[in-house]
């Protein structure tokens, strides 16, 4: 089970071997772990939520004619009312995931070009969330359910567990530990600690999310469209290198 604030206060104490409080009080230690899960959440993305938006829903967060809806703004009024988001991680119309893009890749096909439609296509930037073609009046009178996953910033931690996976619980151990050996001016224990906490930051992004990042190589759109016998100029002009690096051989 996730840890709850006082048991992780209870292991601070312990790493810190500060029983007696006379380090830090409980006042000092709840606010570095609160301060920790964010520092955690942020770094790692692990703490995801999931946004659902219907086209019955009144009143309605997209609008014919309209890509872009800012996150934090209310629905109605040209956003998507998510005010704790960090970065998106996928979206899906009707179960079917729309593809991620870069603002550079619009306009290389058809598809992303037209003047509305079906969404196929997303990025976010700057806070604001855009859906490529657009929505038209036809999309938004159809049955549709748009589910948004995305990281979080977690709210305030008071009391109860810890809002983050378990697996990610004792890293804020190390950071608040690591935030009252700075205040102390223990820079030795401050600097061993700060290291392994940030060991700690990457071994977790590499093992708990990067293996269900869809890699940049099976995601990419062209960056240009290609003439038909593109393919086959490449590999002549291919061809004609080997040429060349074997006469230079010789």
């Amino acid at each position: 089970m996730p840890y709850t604030l006082a048991e992780s206060r209870e292991l601070t104490r312990d790493l810190l071997r500060d029983h007696a409080g006379l380090l830090a009080d409980d006042n000092v230690l709840n606010a570095w772990l609160d301060q920790g899960q964010k520092d955690v959440a942020s770094l790692t993305l692990c703490y995801q939520r999931l946004a659902t938006f219907h086209n019955t829903d009144s009143p309605q967060a997209f609008v014919a004619g309209k890509r872009s809806y800012g996150f934090a703004a209310a629905v109605g009024g040209g956003g998507l009312g998510i005010t704790d988001h960090l970065r998106l991680v996928h979206v899906k119309i009707n179960g079917l995931p729309l593809l991620l893009i870069t603002p550079a890749m619009i306009g290389n096909s058809d598809t992303q070009t037209r003047g509305g439609g079906t969404p196929d296509y997303y990025y976010e930037f700057v806070d604001v969330f855009h859906l490529v073609p657009y929505p038209d009046a036809a999309f938004l009178a159809s049955t549709f359910v748009l589910e948004i996953t995305y990281a979080a910033r977690p709210a305030d931690w008071a009391s109860g567990e810890s809002v983050l996976p378990e697996a990610f619980d004792d890293l804020l151990i190390l950071f608040a530990a690591t935030r009252v050996a700075m205040q102390r001016r223990h820079w030795p224990l401050a600097a061993q600690w700060h290291a392994q906490y940030m060991q700690g930051i990457q071994s977790a992004r590499v093992t708990s999310l990067m293996q269900w990042t869809t890699p940049e190589t099976q995601r990419r759109q062209p960056e240009r469209v290609e003439r038909a016998d593109e393919p086959h100029r490449l590999l002549l002009l291919d061809r004609q290198r080997q040429a060349a690096g074997q006469r230079i051989q010789r």
